[in-house]
């Protein structure tokens, strides 16, 4: 068990270091996609937070593969 102990010390901590790593990467590349049409509609930054928190289980979806490798 101590094998077992050992490698998820070393294996969790980086697996989710990566996962919160590209998943706001990919927050960062949808929001730069959308930035010109927030700010021709004239959206509030708040509005665009939320838009963020909403979209954010989506790229922890997509990252997880990534993170993984």
């Amino acid at each position: 068990m101590k094998i077992v102990e050992y490698l998820f010390r070393k294996v969790v901590p980086l697996f989710f270091g990566a996962l919160c790593f590209f998943a706001f990467i990919l927050l960062l590349v949808d929001l730069m996609m959308n930035l010109w049409n927030y700010i021709s509609n004239g959206v509030s930054g708040l509005r665009v937070a939320r838009i963020m928190l909403l979209y954010l289980p989506k790229t922890v979806w997509y990252s997880t593969p990534i993170a993984i490798l």
